[in-house]
């Protein structure tokens, strides 16, 4: 008369371990642009650095979104 009785559990963070501060990494993409800002509007600095910060924040960019595809059982072909 035993019952099996099937649990369903939830992982608490799907996440794998190795990719969860990029989050973090996006803020501080965002703290240096707005630093490279202000060194230009008080011309400290030249406004070629600004190209420098874009790009910097473009390439993170691209590289989240790459890892997303891949994460997710996708891959540049269209399988998964």
């Amino acid at each position: 008369m035993n019952k099996i009785v099937e649990v369903e559990q939830s992982a608490p963070n799907t996440m794998p371990r190795g990719h969860q501060g990029h989050g973090w990494m996006m803020i501080g993409c965002g703290v240096m642009l707005a630093i490279v800002v202000i060194l230009v509007v008080t011309g400290a600095v030249g406004a070629t650095l600004l190209l420098g910060a874009a790009a910097c924040i473009a390439m993170m960019v691209a590289m989240m979104l790459m890892m997303s595809r891949t994460m997710s059982g996708h891959d540049h072909r269209g399988n998964g």
